[in-house]
């Protein structure tokens, strides 16, 4: 008899190697907050605008895991989030049809947590996150980078350029 597929099998991390990432998700089913979980996910799943294909098929596991916890988590709406503007860059991979059902579901239920959860939200990080699933699920990209890759300060001094070029 042969034993079940990994449903990780033959799915490559950014780096182009074979990760399986069911320990981290367990451990974060365990404890939602487990940092060495999130840091493994986040090494394995992006890199400086890099994904593979394995970060896509991680989204449905992680929300699901997610659903679970009763904590709020920033780390799996800024991950998500991370994962699904990767889409964009080039050099990423599409995501594979086997898993685009299961990714779109995913997003929508992270997004229906996220509406949620914003009002417990304690600090600028988890509005963030949580506001970059929501633009992401209503199909503002733009927005979603915007809330994940710039601070205050930055967006600040954008809107000063802004202004100064004569802009209202």
């Amino acid at each position: 008899m042969e034993s079940p597929r990994s449903p990780w099998s033959g799915l490559a991390d950014v780096y182009g190697r074979p990760y399986d990432p069911g320990t981290a998700l367990n451990r974060l089913g365990s404890s939602i907050s487990d940092p060495a979980a999130w840091e493994e996910l986040w090494s394995h799943l992006y890199h400086q605008g890099g994904v593979g294909e394995i970060a896509y098929a991680v989204v449905p596991g992680l929300v699901r895991v997610y659903q679970f916890s009763r904590a709020l988590e920033w780390n799996a709406y800024a991950l998500v989030a991370t994962v699904d503007l990767a889409r964009d860059a080039d050099g990423n991979p599409q995501i594979p049809d086997g898993i685009a059902p299961d990714y779109s579901l995913a997003i929508s239920a992270l997004a229906d947590l996220g509406r949620r959860q914003i009002e417990s939200a304690a600090n600028l990080t988890e509005v963030r996150s949580i506001l970059a699933i929501l633009a992401l699920h209503k199909g503002a990209r733009l927005q979603a980078h915007f809330l994940l890759d710039y601070e205050p300060d930055e967006l600040v001094e954008m809107e000063q350029v802004w202004k100064n070029a004569g802009r209202p």
